[in-house]
């Protein structure tokens, strides 16, 4: 366990080197493309929606991770789970894209906070077997799952923004990666779903995934306040400045606590 956990934070050390790389590939091709405006469009829209985000995956995915046993029963129940409250979490991000725009008093980020919200439905599909590649401790496939996604979904929106889509471009980049990484994953989880079951003994579980949940929808409002408040008071194009210059700060500091995190919890789970 101790060679395979140094073995896997560093497997997953380098694939956020690799999604390092891709973020500032995208950062500096799409702003050489992009207008300020185009960003901050979808900031203002991510800036809220990252809040369903969290409620979306209802902490089920820890939850499988941290179970000292778990058949595969509990694991389809949870799934279905996922997918109920991943669809939920869209038709509130539809439901929530009219307000939005209000508040912000831009009309654009009516359509562009319904397609984001897409994204909810295919991250609840691929919370549980994203949750059993975790814990297995297959690092190095998650890592490169997710750098294939994420230069797949960089080359579909430098396409977009070539063909002139403007903000439209990062919602395609968004919803590409998103749509590669559940199908990955899946592949690579080699675990299909049955049927939910009654009595399965999922209840402590879903206590669990509930109060990860709530503590995550906190964290989430709290890093998010300030590009809602940017976007709010000094206008579109600010937003989106601020949105890309503080997303190359935090990279570092990201890169570092993800693998440290996405280990420990893992290790933890087993020794437990």
């Amino acid at each position: 366990l101790p060679r395979r956990s140094v073995r896997g934070g560093a497997v997953v050390l380098v694939g956020q080197g690799g999604n390092m790389a891709i973020g500032l590939v995208s950062a500096a091709v799409l702003a050489r493309i992009l207008d300020p405006a185009d960003f901050g469009i979808v900031a203002m829209a991510s800036a809220f929606l990252v809040l369903l985000g969290e409620f979306a995956d209802a902490g089920l995915s820890q939850a499988t991770i941290q179970r000292h046993e778990i058949n595969t029963s509990q694991v389809s129940t949870l799934f279905w789970v996922n997918v109920a409250v991943g669809t939920v979490a869209s038709l509130i991000g539809v439901g929530l894209a009219w307000p939005i725009a209000l508040f912000y008093g831009e009309p654009k980020l009516v359509m562009v906070t319904i397609a984001l919200s897409a994204g909810f439905l295919l991250s609840g599909i691929a919370a549980q077997p994203l949750a059993l590649v975790r814990r297995r401790m297959r690092f190095a496939t998650e890592a490169a799952v997710q750098l294939g996604s994420l230069a797949l979904g960089l080359a579909a929106g430098i396409v977009a923004a070539l063909a002139g889509l403007g903000y439209w471009a990062l919602v395609v980049q968004v919803l590409s990666a998103s749509l590669v990484q559940a199908l990955g994953i899946w592949i690579a989880s080699g675990w299909m779903p049955g049927r939910p079951v009654r009595g399965s003994g999922v209840r402590e579980m879903l206590r669990f995934g509930g109060f990860l949940s709530g503590t995550n929808i906190i964290a989430a409002f709290v890093r998010m306040s300030d590009r809602v408040l940017v976007g709010r008071f000094v206008g579109v194009d600010a937003a989106g400045l601020y949105d890309n210059a503080k997303r190359l700060v935090v990279v570092p500091v990201t890169q570092l606590n993800k693998p440290l995190t996405m280990v420990s919890r893992s290790v933890l789970a087993r020794l437990q």
